[in-house]
């Protein structure tokens, strides 16, 4: 703090004589309640008091080793607008806002912003914010804060200047310093800078000025532990001094970024410090700094202490670590193959900086560096890998160098003839030079390797490469060629026409060698140049040169694809209908097919139409004549067979059935009824029916038909006017039998099932004219039962039907 209030100025003020000789409280207003917000509240002056009118206050200051403060016992009056000077207030406001006048604030001389002067400030946001808030006024840290005027008068000072500006001590020797409202005592302590005489070359700081509203405080130390305390002081004024109680904390040391590098950093601070607390770096640092932060350092052990404002002092030593040096290792694990193969690879081991460690070629992009540690695919050359940590530190390997191997070049100097075309006698003469040293080279030629020259090869054209120990080749500039030319035989073969005829043949045409073949087939000389008549099967072929020279070859006689029938069958619609028809379909043979009934007529219509129910048998005729037969069987339906149950009406009134059944034909069948009532109804049964004759035509799903009668009738009659009626009839057992117009007698009865069994039999007796008889059929089986009468020696039957 001192640097800012002219710190370079003490120099020149030892030995001078205080020119301020104390603080002053004053009171300016008792409040008697005319402004009600100000009851009880009283308006104090705090004032500097100089030995002359010429001394100028240039600025109230305060820092961690003189510290400066306002202490309220009660509150502190704070107006709406709450000025931190006296040069903010604008007396105009205050017939409008009279309390403004009475607030608190500091200043230097000014009331007002109509008195002469500019008050800056520096460092005071958080007192003027504690004090706005509590009354509390403090300020002890290590940068300080202040509040300070500029020498008005230039060149010097005179009576004009030192009666127009409040900073001057003037005709009453006071500088006025702040203003307090408050409803209770209050004390303060503030230091001062003054010009002595207005002259800035004697300027003087004056430390520790102790004020009281109170006019029998006592300032003093009021801190017992301490070694000046002042039983009789009632106000502390910052002066204590107590024992030592000093620590030096290391808070951070920060390394250099790389090794070299003098951006290492230390920050220690202090606990327990009285007043300020200076910070040295080194034994020999007579430049105490406010902060102990410590910058731009190299590695190494460094000496550092702190001395707070009671001469108190703490060092020790500290250790900025030495980050270790990135370093490089490169070596060479894999040599160019061969010549401008470029797959050489060189393999890097980083140590050092902070260990992520990334690289690139020198001479490249750092852009292009990566943590790949592993370098392939490389050309001939010299390559200096760096490596770059991650805080930018590098280090770099020496030049590994990668060599190109020289090309293999080969030479072909002579060559000679195989006796025939598949024996390795003939020969080439070869030599080579270059591929990886030092190594001997190998031969290659036609796939196989060969140690040395001459070359025993067989007939053909070759290339003769020779290979070194790494696989790299070179080839010779021209092909070789090593007679004779080779037997062809050329073969060509015919398969059998149809499947498994003896019908194929072979043929042959050699060319190469030395004219003048004979030709064997299966070991049998043939004149000619083809065989005909060949089964199916292999035959081998050998050519013999007039050399002596051979070749053979084996042939196939293939068989034919055999032909394959199918038939796709649709049968006739009806019973005895002749709809059907047949398609025949075929795959294998040789091209194209004909089809026939017959074998006589063949033609490309695959469909045969117009078919009743039988057993057929077509057949199938392909382009080499090949023919195949296949059987086809065209079913019919069976006959649509249609019956009924009539159920007769005994009472005459529209009682009578038909239940029909139906068989036969294709589903689903189709009704159409004809009759009393019943013409156009497509239902299967009728009911509700009166006497009469019923014709139903039946439709099946194929538009097959079948017609069936059916005769209702009412009273059944049996002889000469004797009448009898059944009901109901279907029944679920019991028969109820009525007899009309008999002249009495007997009724002899037998009751049949369906298979013509006699289930029951008797004889009814009547004398009168009607009877009633029931038959109870309930032990008996569903079905259609034949009652027989005989009356009056007439015999009749009628049909009866049980089912549930």
């Amino acid at each position: 703090m001192k640097q800012l209030l002219f710190l370079a100025s003490l120099l020149f003020t030892l030995g001078l004589r205080a020119q301020v000789t104390s603080i002053s409280v004053e009171t300016y207003v008792v409040h008697d309640g005319s402004i009600a917000e100000l009851e009880g509240y009283t308006t104090y002056h705090v004032y500097a008091n100089t030995t002359n009118s010429e001394d100028f206050i240039s600025a109230v200051y305060g820092d961690s080793e003189n510290p400066m403060g306002i202490s309220a016992a009660g509150d502190v009056y704070q107006s709406a607008p709450s000025f931190n000077f006296g040069s903010e207030v604008n007396p105009m406001m205050f017939a409008v806002l009279p309390t403004l006048e009475f607030d608190s604030w500091m200043t230097i001389g000014m009331m007002s912003s109509e008195d002469a002067g500019v008050i800056g400030n520096i460092g005071l946001d958080q007192a003027f914010s504690d004090f706005t808030a509590s009354g509390s006024f403090y300020v002890d840290d290590p940068i300080g804060g202040s509040w300070y005027n500029t020498m008005p008068c230039d060149p010097s000072v005179n009576a004009t200047c030192t009666s127009s500006f409040p900073q001057f001590g003037g005709e009453d020797n006071q500088v006025l310093l702040a203003q307090v409202t408050t409803n209770d005592s209050f004390y303060g302590v503030f230091n001062l800078q003054v010009f002595n005489g207005g002259d800035q070359a004697l300027n003087e700081y004056v430390n520790g000025l102790c004020f009281s509203s109170d006019p029998n405080a006592v300032c003093g130390c009021t801190d017992e532990a301490a070694s000046n305390y002042n039983p009789d002081a009632t106000n502390d004024d910052y002066s204590c001094v107590l024992p030592c109680n000093l620590e030096l904390v290391v808070e951070s040391v920060v390394p250099p970024t790389c090794s070299g590098d003098n951006d290492g950093a230390l920050v220690i601070t202090a606990t327990g410090a009285q007043g300020s607390d200076d910070f040295y770096l080194g034994e020999d640092d007579d430049q105490p700094s406010n902060f102990g932060n410590f910058n731009g350092l190299l590695a190494g052990t460094y000496y550092v202490m702190v001395e707070d404002g009671a001469g108190c002092q703490v060092s020790q030593y500290v250790e900025i670590p030495e980050v270790a040096a990135v370093t490089v290792d490169a070596s060479l694990t894999q040599a160019m193959s061969c010549n401008n193969t470029n797959d050489a690879i060189i393999e890097v081991v980083g140590m050092g900086g902070d260990g992520n460690l990334q690289y690139y070629f020198a001479g490249d992009d750092p852009s292009t560096m990566s943590d790949n540690t592993v370098f392939t695919d490389l050309v001939a050359g010299s390559y200096t890998i760096v490596a770059v940590d991650g805080n930018g530190c590098t280090g770099a390997s020496g030049p590994t160098q990668i060599s190109n191997p020289p090309a293999i070049n080969v030479y072909v100097t002579a060559s000679s003839d195989a006796s025939c075309a598949d024996v390795a006698d003939g020969q080439i003469v070869v030599s080579a030079i270059g591929g990886a040293a030092p190594t001997t080279l190998e031969f290659l030629v036609d796939g196989n390797t060969y140690v040395s020259s001459p070359i025993m090869i067989y007939a053909g054209t070759f290339t003769v490469q020779a290979i070194d120990i790494n696989g790299c080749t070179g080839s010779a500039a021209d092909e070789v060629v090593i007679g004779p030319s080779p037997i062809s035989v050329n073969a060509s073969v015919n398969a059998v026409a149809c499947t498994d005829e003896e019908s194929g043949s072979i043929s042959w045409a050699p060319t190469g060698g030395a004219e003048g073949y004979e030709v064997k087939v299966d070991g049998v000389v043939q004149s000619g140049s083809s065989l005909d008549n060949l089964a199916v099967g292999f035959y081998t072929i050998l050519v013999e040169d007039a050399n002596g020279c051979n070749s053979s070859e084996i042939v196939e006689v293939l068989n034919a694809e055999p032909i394959v029938p199918s038939v796709e069958v649709t049968n006739a619609l009806c019973n005895g209908s002749e709809d059907g028809f047949v398609v025949v379909n075929a795959t294998g043979g040789t091209g194209s097919y004909q089809y026939s009934d017959d074998d006589n007529t063949y033609g490309s219509i695959n469909e045969f139409d117009n078919l009743g129910t039988g057993d057929y048998v077509f057949y199938v005729q392909d382009e080499n004549g090949c023919e195949v037969a296949i059987d086809a069987e065209v079913e019919e339906p069976t006959i649509i067979n249609v019956t009924g149950i009539v159920s007769h009406d005994p009472t005459d009134e529209g009682e009578g059935t038909i239940t029909v059944s139906v068989v036969g034909g294709t589903p689903d069948y189709y009704y159409d009824w004809s009759g009393p009532d019943v013409n156009g109804t497509n239902t299967q049964d009728l009911a509700g029916l009166s006497a009469g004759t019923y014709t139903l035509e039946v439709t099946d799903g194929n538009g097959c038909t079948a017609v069936q009668q059916f005769m209702v009738s009412s009273i059944f009659e049996v002889h000469n006017g004797v009448e009898m009626s059944v009901y109901p009839n279907p029944s679920t057992g019991i028969f109820n039998i009525q007899w009309d117009v008999l002249n009495g007698g007997e009724v002899q009865y037998t009751l049949v099932d369906a298979v013509g069994r006699t289930v029951e039999s008797g004889t009814w007796y009547e004398s009168g004219t009607t009877f009633n008889v029931m038959l109870d059929l309930q032990k008996f089986e569903n079905g259609l039962y034949s009652l027989n009468i005989v009356c009056n020696g007439t015999p009749s039957s009628i049909q009866l039907i049980k089912a549930n």
